[in-house]
């Protein structure tokens, strides 16, 4: 078995209510990073201990939406940051946070990345002007969380370079603010290595995956670290293969298969990568078997994805 694997297993769319920011801004979102609006009530109204100046929301200033009609759209202006409140600039943010998850589920993922480069700019921005501590840990965490996401859905679409340059500027600051770090630090090295992967420097994506197993030793949760170790020997086996390296590939790649056909977890793609390795290494009735038993999962499911999401998907869904 490979060194790595012994030594790891040892609310609701906010929509359009960006447009009016001011008056209190009702909505029970939490600051950062991804609004739970579950945690609170979104106003006070009701409530035991309300009063009658908490039963409304807060009097304040209505921005003026820009002529194009999209309040977050294209650069944003440092002296607007300098001038607003940190808080709403936050809660634009995590608006923004919230949006980009409502179109990653449709499966929009070219508007849900650029709805996160927008939050990131603005965490970005407003980490650097902070004058508090307490704020510029908070935007610089979000920032984090916003640059994890970006990498996924920089992925989907096939921009690999946005996807190496997130996770790159990500793990600094997971590393320093993240609140489960080794978890996050071990996902964004193995997205780091699919982008290298894909930008065809697969000796750095090499390396980048023998990372994610290093940062995945400091995980506490057992099943975590047993369930992501199966998962990166699977895109360590396709890595080796891009390299020439059939049958080390073959062997990562049989490894994961017999993890995830024991636990019921099989994708209609494992038995694809198993049979394209078998025939890598001159196995071909073996990966004829492969392709056939695929055909078949693939016309009883009907569970199909495509590549680019499945892989990404198997990564990180732990």
């Amino acid at each position: 078995m490979d060194a790595n694997v012994w030594r790891v297993l040892g609310s609701p769319s906010i929509g359009n209510r960006s447009k009016f920011f001011p008056g209190g801004h009702t909505g029970g979102e939490t600051p950062v990073p991804i609004p739970n609006t579950a945690v609170k009530p979104a106003r006070a109204d009701d409530t035991a201990l309300a009063t009658a100046w908490e039963s409304r929301s807060l009097p304040g200033k209505r921005f003026q939406e820009p002529p194009n009609g999209r309040p977050f759209g294209g650069s944003f202006c440092l002296c607007t940051l300098m001038s607003e409140d940190s808080t709403i600039v936050a809660r634009r943010a995590a608006a923004l946070l919230t949006e980009a998850a409502g179109a990653s589920r449709q499966h929009d993922h070219a508007r849900a990345l650029e709805l996160l480069q927008q939050a990131a700019r603005l965490y970005r921005n407003l980490a650097q002007q902070s004058t508090s501590t307490d704020q510029r840990v908070k935007a610089s965490r979000g920032l984090g969380a916003t640059l994890y996401q970006l990498a996924i859905e920089a992925l989907y679409v096939a921009r690999p370079a946005d996807a190496l340059e997130a996770t790159q500027e990500g793990y600094a600051l997971i590393a320093q603010y993240g609140l489960q770090p080794a978890r996050q630090l071990a996902k964004l090295n193995a997205l780091r290595a699919l982008a290298l992967l894909d930008l065809r420097r697969p000796l750095e994506s090499l390396q980048a995956v023998e990372a994610a197993f290093e940062d995945l030793l400091k995980e506490k949760d057992p099943f975590v670290r047993a369930e992501m170790a199966v998962r990166f020997t699977w895109l360590k086996g396709t890595i080796l293969s891009a390299l020439g390296r059939h049958e080390e590939a073959l062997e990562h790649l049989d490894r994961a298969y017999i993890h995830f056909q024991n636990h019921g977890q099989y994708n209609f793609w494992h038995f694809v990568s198993m049979a394209e390795a078998l025939v890598a290494v001159g196995r071909h009735e073996d990966a004829l078997a492969f392709y056939r038993v695929g055909a078949d999962y693939l016309r009883t499911s009907g569970a199909f994805i495509p590549f680019s999401v499945f892989r990404v998907e198997m990564l990180v869904s732990v």
